[in-house]
This record gives C-alpha cells, sequence and structure tokens, in this order.
C-alpha cells in the first residue's frame, strides 16, 4: 500500500528514530542499576558556643548509616543545650554546614569526589529560664532545593524533609535533641552512546526532512 506524499516526505524522519527508540533500550540495559542498598556517613560544624564557653548547640552526624533510594535517612541529630542554668538566650540565623558522603554502593567502596556534598542549614531557637525551647530549622539552603552526587553511574539526589515550623516545648531541662531528615532518590546515568545515538538520529532525521521540501523555482 502507497503511504501518501505527505506521510511518504516524513518517513525517513521516521527511521532514525526509531533507531534511537531502539539504542535507548539498549542503552539502558547497559547503564548502572539502581542499587539495593548505599552506606553513608555525615559530618557537621563545630559546636556553636557563648562567650562564656558554654556550648549552645552541637552536631552528631551518622558513620555508616544504611539507606535505599526512595526512603527517608536520617543525616544526623541537633543537640540544643541550655547555656546557664536559670539564664535564659536566643540566636538567629545560625549556619550548621552538613556533609554527606557515601562510602559504599552495594558492599562495594565508592571513592570518588562526586560521592560527597556539603549544603547548609540555618536554625533559630530560644531557650527560656526553665530550659525549655521553641525554634525551627530550615534546611539545604545555595544548593537550589536539594543536593545532587553523581558516582558509579548514577545520580543520587537529597531532597529535604522539613523539621515542623516550632519545635515543641521539651520536657527535658538541659537539651533538646532535633534529627535531621532527608529523602534519597537515585536514578542511571544513561552512557555516552546513548546520547551519540539521539543526537545522531535527531540530526539525520532533520536533513533528510529538509531534502524531501520541494525546492522554489
Amino acid at each position: 500500500m502507497s503511504l501518501p506524499n505527505g506521510t511518504a516526505r516524513l518517513a525517513p524522519f521516521f527511521a532514525p528514530l526509531a533507531a534511537l527508540v531502539c539504542g535507548l533500550a539498549v542503552g539502558e540495559a547497559h547503564a548502572a542499576p539502581i542499587p539495593t542498598q548505599i552506606t553513608y556517613s555525615t559530618s557537621g560544624s563545630e559546636p556553636l558556643k557563648t562567650s562564656a564557653g558554654d556550648v549552645v548547640f552541637e552536631f552528631r552526624p551518622v558513620t555508616n548509616g544504611v539507606a535505599t533510594p526512595g526512603s527517608t535517612l536520617r543525616l544526623g541529630t541537633i543537640l540544643v543545650h541550655q547555656a546557664t542554668p536559670g539564664k535564659g538566650f536566643s540566636f538567629d540565623n545560625a549556619i550548621l554546614r552538613l556533609t554527606f558522603g557515601i562510602g559504599s554502593i552495594n558492599g562495594e567502596a565508592v571513592a570518588d569526589p562526586g560521592a560527597t556534598v556539603s549544603f547548609d542549614n540555618i536554625v533559630n531557637a530560644n531557650v527560656y529560664e526553665d530550659g525549655t525551647l521553641t525554634g525551627g530549622l530550615s534546611t539545604f539552603h545555595e544548593v537550589s532545593g536539594n543536593a545532587v552526587l553523581r558516582t558509579a553511574g548514577l545520580n543520587l539526589t537529597l531532597e529535604p524533609v522539613e523539621t515542623a515550623p516550632l519545635w515543641n516545648l521539651s520536657s527535658e531541662p538541659s537539651v533538646v535533641a532535633v534529627d535531621v531528615f532527608a529523602r534519597l532518590e537515585a536514578a542511571p546515568v544513561p552512557e555516552p552512546s546513548v546520547l551519540l545515538i539521539f543526537a545522531a538520529a535527531v540530526g539525520f532525521g532533520w536533513r533528510r526532512l529538509g531534502s524531501q521540501r520541494p525546492r522554489r523555482s
């Protein structure tokens, strides 16, 4: 069965696109598989102290934590201390810089600069005379809302999980613990051959389509 003239002119364009689909399928088969287990560790800033030397807040990191893509993981815990018994204090926009690093993927050790990322968090808090506390934590500043790692043929994304707008008043008068969480997502990075197939197919298709257009006399 013959094709209409318009469809026939477009046929050379459809052929490379079909090749592109096949190439993508092959490329996906060779892309890095989504890991089932990721081992990670974190680190944080030095403790914030008052002028008298009392620790206001400190960060307790996670060492060799285990997570899977699509899950929520704990980055660490902020401890907010009462500085001096019977005296309250407050601080605004204190910067807590966190570093997240991948140690292994599916049991295979990772040694790659792209497997580590750092980002700033902002902490505000009021500690009252009885030691109770209210405050807030705003996470993942200066990284456009999330943090991206590229390693072992994968794009890994840490998406912030916001804490409550106000921390609840603590029943413990000396210290308040605030956990910091993030959601981990992963996607395979297409091999360069897949991108080359895409570029070649589109370019070839447009050239063939242009050659089929009638020329003005």
